[in-house]
């Protein structure tokens, strides 16, 4: 009965990723969408650097379906220009919008020739929109029939494009906007301030029990996840080079999964100094590139971040789960045991999110998201941890350095 119930929380814990996965995709597959009937689907396009519509050329211009990333020969800054043809025939008297899923570049918006709105100055640092934007269209600037939007896409560094967007009544693209905004922004919003409170907490915990340093790095790990949400949620940069920025997120995310793993092996006391040591030199060099490289090389390595930074990082968590792994099989306690199934989840979703990011897989990215919990849960243990333990025991072997 015992080998039995062990092997099924063994296939739950295996089991829980492809779940939570399959779980989300079903939900946001029922998500609010905008009407078939305002939904953009195709436009004409054009690279350009034209800053109104009026200074675009009458020639040049190509047919596409959307969702489309242009590939343009002139960068840093990347321009498109996109015209789509829309009929507000029989919409009375609603307000309309333009709403646009994940611009994942600068925006500037014309309605007829007017301007309606923009998502930022297009001086540099650009501004990067990874969340959705609703821009209102002024009632006097539609007619009956046929109209025209027109959208500017600027990146500082990766190519222009339009994604999924639609032009309709507001009432019909507004509760759209409400749950990707809530998905894609407020959700990260909220996890980000909690981690920053635990990560003070533990901060302290930390501060009052010095010789256990598992409490420190767990603290940084998480101050380190909340820095990279941060990042992400903030479409313009404080400084000029963007693709600087960029990389401090990304180095964000190298320091949550360095800290990571030297928290779990104090967690456990199954310390490697040797393995730690080359996975900090290892580490260290990739963060000097990704600095480096917009500092002083001129952006040589584009591909860096994707195609060796995330790989490394996804296998300093394999790291992180094997040793995991190696302390259930000395003797399963529930402690670790929660840690494991942490530790596989985080794993799982993350390898899923690097072939999203390589373009070898289709899909949302859910890492942010699963961290956020797991951080959470890993956070609870380590507070019961605390206080089942009293200032006159011996700080445990397990959480010293």
């Amino acid at each position: 009965m015992k080998r039995s119930r062990s092997i099924t929380l063994w296939l739950i814990a295996l089991a829980s990723p492809f779940a939570l996965i399959a779980t989300l995709d079903f939900s946001l597959r029922n998500a609010p969408v905008v009407p078939a009937q305002f939904q953009l689907r195709e436009a004409d396009f054009i690279e350009s650097h034209a800053d109104t519509p009026r200074d675009l050329p009458a020639v040049g211009w190509r047919h596409t379906e959307l969702p489309r990333v242009v590939s343009v020969a002139q960068m840093r800054p990347s321009s498109a220009w996109f015209r789509v043809s829309f009929d507000v025939s029989g919409a009375g008297d609603d307000p309309w919008a333009v709403y646009l899923q994940r611009p994942y570049s600068n925006v500037v918006l014309y309605i007829n020739g007017s301007k309606i709105g923009d998502g930022g100055p297009m001086a540099r640092p650009i501004p990067f929109h990874r969340g959705p934007l609703l821009v209102s269209v002024p009632a006097k600037l539609l007619r009956s029939g046929a109209n025209v939007l027109e959208v500017r896409s600027v990146h500082a560094y990766q190519r222009p494009r339009l994604t999924m967007a639609g032009v309709g009544p507001r009432t019909q693209v507004l509760p759209v906007f409400v749950f990707t905004h809530g998905f894609a922004v407020t959700t990260k919003q909220v996890s980000a301030i909690v981690l920053a409170v635990l990560a003070t907490l533990f901060g302290a915990l930390w501060w009052l029990r010095r010789r256990e340093t598992a409490y420190g790095w767990f603290a940084l790990g998480l101050y380190a996840w909340a820095a990279h949400i941060q990042i992400m949620l903030m479409p313009r940069p404080p400084f000029e080079s963007e693709i600087l920025w960029q990389h401090l997120q990304g180095i964000a995310i190298g320091v949550f999964a360095l800290t990571s793993a030297l928290f779990v092996n104090r967690y456990t006391g199954l310390r490697q100094p040797r393995v730690e040591r080359v996975m900090m030199a290892l580490w260290g060099a990739g963060a000097a590139i990704l600095l480096a490289d917009p500092l002083f090389l001129g952006y040589r390595f584009p591909g860096f971040g994707n195609r060796v930074w995330i790989p490394m990082l996804t296998l300093i968590s394999a790291y992180t789960v094997s040793t995991l792994l190696r302390s259930l099989a000395r003797g399963l306690t529930a402690e670790v045991a929660v840690l494991g199934a942490a530790g596989w989840l985080v794993l799982v979703v993350s390898v899923r999110d690097t072939l999203i990011e390589l373009d070898w897989l289709q899909g949302r990215l859910y890492l942010a998201y699963t961290v956020g919990f797991v951080l959470c849960v890993v956070g609870a243990v380590l507070v019961i941890r605390f206080a089942e333990t009293t200032e006159t025991v011996a700080p445990s072997e397990s959480l010293n350095r």
